[in-house]
C-alpha cells in the first residue's frame, strides 16, 4: 500500500522554503511552475486559500479558484531500493 499526498506548509518551510521571501537556493523549488501545498491559509467571501510556492521559490497564500498546480509526493520504506537515475525525463529514477 503506498501513499501519496500534498507536501504541507510545515514541510516546505523545513525544506528552506521562507514565506513571501524569494529562496531559489532549495530542493524543492522549481522555476518552471508554481504548486499548492496541502495546508490551508485562510478563507475571503469568495473562497478558500492554502499556501502556494512560487516560481521563485517562496510560500504565498494563493486562492484556490486559481489554475491548480499539484506536486504529489509518494511516502516510501526506508527500505525501498532506487536507482542511481538523475530524476530526468532520459534518466528516471526506478523505485522498486
Amino acid at each position: 500500500n503506498a501513499s501519496v499526498g500534498l507536501l504541507t506548509y510545515d514541510e516546505v518551510v523545513y525544506a528552506g522554503g521562507y514565506p513571501y521571501s524569494n529562496n531559489d537556493n532549495y530542493y524543492l523549488n522549481n522555476s518552471a511552475i508554481y504548486w499548492w501545498t496541502m495546508s490551508p491559509a485562510g478563507f475571503s467571501g469568495s473562497g478558500s486559500d492554502v499556501w502556494s510556492v512560487y516560481t521563485t521559490g517562496y510560500i504565498y497564500s494563493c486562492g484556490v479558484l486559481y489554475i491548480p498546480r499539484l506536486r504529489p509526493v509518494l511516502i516510501l520504506n526506508a527500505d525501498t531500493q532506487i536507482s542511481d537515475g538523475d530524476g530526468t525525463k532520459e534518466n528516471q529514477f526506478t523505485i522498486g
